[in-house]
């Protein structure tokens, strides 16, 4: 999180920006698009970039500053921008509160429609990766694996179907358990490691917490089996594997939705767009931790952590 120095570093360097955009040569445009990140972790940034060159035009790019916001709001609100383009739920919120009726396009944005990210004035690229795809990555990594077993909330009953007609179309069979509460987790996760090849943490939004991510990982180490989960940051905490999406592919998707709201769609009437291409996040000290070699093209086409 940035100080309160680098803050206000930040803060002059954006409005350093937003005067380049608005004074500009004579006849240029004032900030058509704004892209606002939530912070600047790297898949943000990367995220802000491949929809910069996808875009192909000038465009002010800013990030919230620290845990008080209202300087970027202040700014984000100068800029006037026609199109804000928003990665990360911190400056999708952001730009819903203080620009309701500028059109929003959102990308790494968990479960929007649980955040009111919805409406006419709103389109966006999911952030929720198809359990076909995460099951496909654990298979490139995995192959040997035929039991997946994973732990759910309650509502999950749409989720479970669809992983487990991707699960039957890879070869794999979905064991899945379901949990009222957090305080379940620990006899179903580790009954599940039992007989299952493989462990699965998803974005579930009642199991998706760091306490059923240690006793997962702690059950993947002392049974030496792959863990699946949906976030690179626990790839490096220990888990086996991740399949997060493909930033490039996420920026021209973005491009492609700013574009067609530019010519005159009501981003309303343009589809959220699912996640159609993922990179695979592997971890080598894990895979020896377990006795496990990975596959040589898997490794190719993978972001690997040493």
């Amino acid at each position: 999180m940035p100080g309160r120095g680098s803050c206000v570093r930040l803060l002059l360097a954006m409005g350093f920006a937003l005067a380049a955009a608005l004074f500009a040569a004579p006849g240029a445009h004032a900030a058509g698009v704004v892209v606002l990140r939530a912070s600047d972790l790297p898949v943000y940034a990367g995220t802000a970039r491949a929809f910069g060159l996808a875009y192909r035009r000038p465009v002010v790019s800013l990030a919230v500053c620290g845990p008080a916001p209202e300087s970027t709001a202040r700014v984000l609100a100068r800029a006037n921008p026609a199109v804000v383009v928003a990665i990360g739920l911190k400056a999708a919120e952001l730009a819903r509160e203080h620009l309701p009726k500028v059109p929003l396009v959102y990308a790494l944005v968990p479960s929007p429609e649980h955040h009111g990210l919805t409406g006419p004035r709103v389109t966006g690229v999911s952030a929720e990766v198809p359990p076909g795809l995460e099951l496909e990555a654990l298979h490139t990594l995995a192959p040997n694996v035929r039991r997946v077993g994973v732990v759910l909330g309650p509502g999950a009953s749409g989720w479970i179907r669809d992983a487990s007609e991707a699960a039957e179309r890879i070869g794999l069979t979905l064991v899945a358990e379901s949990v009222d509460g957090v305080e379940e987790l620990g006899p179903r996760i580790r009954e599940l490691a039992t007989h299952s090849d493989a462990l699965w943490l998803p974005a579930d939004p009642t199991v998706a917490t760091p306490e059923a991510f240690r006793l997962e990982l702690a059950q993947s180490l002392e049974r030496r089996i792959p863990l699946l989960v949906f976030a690179p940051p626990l790839v490096s905490a220990g888990a086996l594997a991740a399949a997060a999406p493909d930033v490039d592919w996420v920026g021209e998707r973005l491009a492609e939705m700013v574009r067609r709201v530019q010519a005159g769609e009501r981003p309303g009437s343009i589809p959220v767009t699912p996640v159609r291409k993922v990179r695979i996040v592997a971890n080598l000290a894990t895979a020896r931790a377990i006795g496990r070699e990975l596959p040589g093209a898997a490794l190719g086409a993978a972001e690997v952590v040493p």
